[in-house]
């Protein structure tokens, strides 16, 4: 968890020590036929990508690593053992890290400055709040930070926690952030509620409120950006939409490889134009890499909740946490609008808490496989 962190401040470095450190100390893990299969196609989406970045794309292997960052983390969580200590260890490293990045907003509101004397808040014609940038100096991220935090005490069933984190999404001013907390509570009650009528078809449902909710997004906000004047966060949203889909309708295949790279300080349509932003992980990833990648990326979060959720439905007796579930519908549905899918902590957080359940369940299976075979009627009582 500490070297995961490091990435809000350098994510080359903190990406290679974090993922050298699973692969020497953590143990690994046997690859089931469910875990081959994720690897597999994962395994794919990184060969794809790399073809495209290094034929198409340009730029060296620093760049190649912050674009890989994200399956590089999958890659090797899907074959290290993720059992409850480790869980709880990476939690409480969230926790702390929750704690500064929430101090360092409060500083920001109380004095208009941070713990390091940064002004960080900023607020854009259409906000309420302010947007606070946290530890890292960036809303999207202190986000982030309060998400993993809020999904940890969920998991651990702290609920003084879990409302801390709630209260911290909702001071801040991004629309990121009620959006996301909307959708937590969303899953959480749809989850509940599927598991007490136990209906066969109950982790379609959990993904069909995921896509809806997506889809609700998206159709919101276009309304809203048409019923403004002003040029606003929604507007903005709207047009890097628009643009990034006009230019997948003219490269589907391959994606588009002539936008500019370099630092972006400010958004605004011409640097949406000029660096190809797609104000959406899924659009983006197309539009850089090819139909390919999303394609993948949208199975592999699909089977990965799927699996998560018939888990936490089916399997009541091993102790799977709803956190898993309710994450991993959650990445799937913000991969289209928000900002949590793609950054390496919050991807490392996502491994953590939803690939442990596949753990958990081929550990259930191998409990069951142990056991003898009970007779049906007992000799004796025959």
């Amino acid at each position: 968890g500490l070297f995961t962190y490091l990435c809000l401040f350098s994510i080359e470095i903190g990406l290679v020590v974090s993922m050298l450190f699973a692969i020497i100390v953590m143990q690994k893990t046997p690859l089931t036929p469910f875990r081959q299969i994720l690897l597999t196609l994962l395994l794919i989406k990184i060969i794809w990508e790399g073809v495209i970045h290094f034929s198409l794309g340009g730029g060296g292997f620093g760049s190649y690593i912050t674009a890989m960052a994200m399956n590089s983390i999958i890659l090797v969580m899907l074959c290290v053992k993720i059992d409850e200590r480790f869980i709880k260890s990476f939690a409480h490293v969230a926790f702390v890290i929750f704690f500064l990045d929430l101090a360092f907003n409060i500083s920001n509101i109380a004095t208009g400055v941070d713990l390091l004397g940064r002004e960080g808040a900023q607020l854009r014609p259409d906000d309420v709040l302010a947007r606070l940038g946290g530890l890292a100096n960036h809303p999207f991220q202190s986000v982030n930070i309060s998400l993993i935090a809020l999904f940890a005490a969920i998991h651990l069933n702290n609920f003084k926690l879990a409302s801390l984190a709630v209260v911290a999404l909702a001071i801040n001013g991004t629309l990121r952030a009620p959006l996301a907390v909307a959708l937590v509570i969303l899953l959480l009650i749809t989850i509940l509620f599927l598991k007490r009528v136990k209906w066969q078809f109950s982790p379609l449902a959990i993904l069909c409120v995921a896509f809806t909710f997506a889809a609700l997004v998206f159709a919101v906000t276009v309304y809203s950006a048409s019923m403004t004047d002003i040029v606003n966060g929604n507007v903005l949203r709207v047009f890097a939409w628009t643009n990034a889909i006009k230019n997948i309708a003219s490269e589907p295949l391959l994606g588009v490889h002539t936008f500019t790279g370099g630092q972006i300080t400010v958004v605004n349509t011409d640097t949406i134009l000029d660096h190809g932003i797609a104000e959406s992980a899924i659009l983006g990833h197309w539009l850089r890499f090819g139909f390919l990648s999303p394609l993948l990326g949208v199975f592999l979060m699909i089977a990965i909740s799927l699996r998560t959720s018939r888990v936490y439905l089916n399997d009541p007796s091993i102790g799977t946490s709803i956190s898993s579930a309710a994450m991993a519908a959650f990445v799937l549905s913000d991969a289209f609008f928000g900002s949590f899918y793609g950054s390496v902590i919050p991807m490392s957080a996502y491994c953590v808490f939803c690939l442990s359940a596949l753990d958990q369940r081929a550990t259930y299976a191998q409990q069951l496989r142990g056991r003898p075979r009970q007779p049906l009627v007992d000799r004796q009582t025959a």
